[in-house]
């Protein structure tokens, strides 16, 4: 039998404005479809803007809430998704970082910074990870900037690793990582500020 293999139970994360709760991916396929034909969301996640929701279902992986998760982020005192967060964790310790906003109305408002440090607290904190890393395009600088105010360290480029879905050349990806010792001296810094 695997390691975590079985299903894992719901997760629930709260910050000052939002919910994050565990889902499916039928689910968030269901709510983050109608995104999929807005290339400033699509493209710089990496994906091109002619979907099936069956076709956008299967990126997805199957969560399950032990080493993969999706939480729906939602405003609180709303229903509606405005985004997720993914980690995916290997068998070593080590996680993946995935954010998506597809609600433009709460871009360049501190929303991935304040939903990224509650999935960030969980990661290191519940599941013990020793490592996170997120991959990000060049020129997604929404995303690079994100990284670097939670202390993520740029620890390599893949260069030239995707198509530029403009049509113009390729693209390098960003790989950046901060280590659980790192998060815990830069929260302990935020407290005694």
């Amino acid at each position: 039998m695997k390691l975590f293999s079985r299903k894992g139970k719901p997760v629930r994360l709260e910050t000052e404005r939002f919910v994050l709760t565990t889902t499916n991916r039928r689910d968030i396929a269901r709510h983050s479809f109608p995104w999929t034909t807005d290339p400033e969301i699509m493209h710089p996640m990496g994906y091109g803007t002619k979907w099936t929701m069956r076709k956008w279902r299967r990126t997805y992986p199957r969560f399950n809430n032990r080493t993969r998760f999706c939480f729906a982020i939602r405003p609180k005192g709303s229903d509606t998704v405005i985004g997720y967060e993914r980690i995916t964790m290997d068998g070593h310790g080590n996680a993946i970082l995935t954010v998506m906003i597809g609600d433009r109305g709460w871009w360049g408002k501190g929303t991935v910074q304040e939903t990224r440090r509650a999935v960030i607290d969980f990661a290191f904190g519940t599941l013990g990870c020793a490592r996170l890393a997120g991959y990000v395009l060049e020129s997604n600088y929404p995303s690079i900037a994100n990284y670097q105010m939670l202390g993520f360290q740029c620890e390599g480029v893949n260069r030239k690793l995707r198509r530029n879905l403009s049509g113009k050349g390729r693209l390098d990806m960003i790989i950046f990582s901060q280590l659980a010792e790192e998060w815990q001296a830069l929260r302990e810094k935020e407290r005694a500020s």
